[in-house]
């Protein structure tokens, strides 16, 4: 492991399973230190793979469906007192079933996180690396923002607002200090927006 501060700087939300996992610990690999997040204690778990990996990793729980948990994760990252280089926003969550059979809250729950804390959050770095001139944003979505999704109703359309919200910032980046975002996992033959390069 490396000591803070000879490493550049990574934020990856959703970080203690799945695509976030597997991010954070390429990050890890590839010379980044971590601010890591997950809403249960098993980011604790994932923290020790990464400080394996090589990284310096300030692990955080926080419910990123709540504003207070993406505060939390925000002030998690100015407390490390350095640039952040990278940051891959992936936290999100999906809802099975059909529409008249699902419940309401959890409905909510799924657009505050994989909606509202993306924009919160993305504001936040954005304007944080467009102060230090310099880093780069990953959105990830889902191959369900691009087709219909019968038994996922409000997932499909929340990562196809994730998608848009990317390629539109994308855009934004080309006029402006922005740094570039990119978007959705798809098929080997699919074309995204590089990231992280």
């Amino acid at each position: 492991m490396s000591t803070p501060f000879t490493r550049p700087l990574a934020l990856v939300t959703g970080a203690s399973n799945g695509i976030g996992y597997e991010i954070a610990r390429l990050c890890a690999a590839n010379g980044f230190d971590l601010v890591a997040t997950g809403r249960s204690a098993k980011i604790d778990e994932a923290a020790e793979q990464f400080t394996h990996d090589g990284a310096h990793v300030v692990p955080v729980r926080a419910d990123l469906a709540d504003t207070d948990g993406v505060e939390t994760v925000w002030k998690a990252v100015g407390r490390a007192g350095r640039p952040l280089a990278a940051a891959v926003l992936n936290a999100g969550r999906s809802i099975g079933g059909a529409f008249l059979d699902t419940d309401l809250d959890d409905e909510l729950s799924l657009i505050s996180l994989n909606v509202t804390s993306v924009v919160h959050l993305a504001k936040r770095v954005a304007r944080h690396m467009a102060d230090h001139g310099d880093g780069k944003i990953l959105i990830t979505s889902s191959l369900s923002a691009t087709l219909p999704t019968p038994y996922e109703t409000v997932y499909g359309p929340s990562r196809a607002f994730t998608r848009m919200f990317a390629l539109d910032c994308a855009k934004s980046s080309r006029t402006t200090a922005l740094p570039s975002p990119a978007s959705c996992p798809a098929p080997p033959t699919a074309t995204s927006t590089p990231a992280l390069a």
